[in-house]
């Protein structure tokens, strides 16, 4: 059964990543996210499938923390897939009604994504816009997303005036009631705490969700929290 820890002040089992990952050896996602590596995970089977099945369980637990928080209302919420990549987790949150905007920081990985058929698709519908920007400091109107997503991206947020930085950028721009679904690989049980005490404190209503705590190759870590 998956493990919850609504705040900060708990009795989190203690865990650490061992080894190094990619945000440990680089500095920036850009070092490790070369035009090759791009190229690569654009070939590989599979990925679009993975990636799905990620942000599907995201939202799931996001519906287990908040009953009925996906239930969409207006003939146009609109949806913030952050790190978006190839923009895999957009596909579904298009095909689930929303309007979907993917934020990525990589110039390459945002023009390569124009070559699935997916992305070509709904953007000629404009129902799928790709904005190149950094997720601490987003380029949006104040409180214009109903919901935001991420998976297997913010790792790489890194130092703590990194983390205070998107706090703040993603309380801006969620409408109140909105929501926030992050799933993520933090380096140890400390560091997935301290950004869930940062994103409270910035004005959400949440917790961390742990998957496979006892499990180091099975855990995920999820993010789940409503803006008040």
């Amino acid at each position: 059964m998956p493990r919850q820890y609504p705040d900060e002040d708990v009795d989190l089992d203690a865990w650490d990543v061992q080894g190094d990952r990619p945000e440990d050896l680089f500095e920036t996602p850009g070092e490790y996210w070369t035009p090759e590596a791009i190229e690569r995970l654009l070939k590989a089977k599979g990925q679009a499938r993975i990636q799905h099945d990620l942000a599907a369980k995201t939202l799931t637990n996001l519906s287990g923390q908040f009953p009925g928080i996906l239930e969409i209302e207006g003939s146009s919420p609109v949806a913030l897939d952050i790190g978006c990549g190839l923009g895999f987790a957009s596909d579904m949150l298009v095909n689930a009604g929303y309007t979907a905007i993917g934020i990525d920081i990589l110039v390459y990985m945002t023009l390569l994504s124009s070559s699935r058929a997916p992305v070509k698709y709904n953007a000629s519908r404009g129902r799928y816009h790709r904005v190149v920007a950094s997720a601490t400091c987003m380029p949006f109107r104040a409180v214009m997303i109903d919901l935001a997503i991420s998976t297997s991206a913010l790792q790489w947020l890194g130092k703590t005036d990194q983390e205070v930085a998107f706090a703040a950028s993603i309380a801006r721009v969620i409408t109140t009631g909105g929501a926030i679904a992050f799933q993520y690989y933090p380096r140890s049980s400390q560091d997935l705490i301290q950004l869930g005490a940062t994103i409270k404190q910035a004005g959400f209503e949440g917790g961390v969700l742990v998957e496979n705590v006892k499990n180091p190759r099975k855990r995920k870590n999820y993010l789940l929290a409503r803006k008040a």
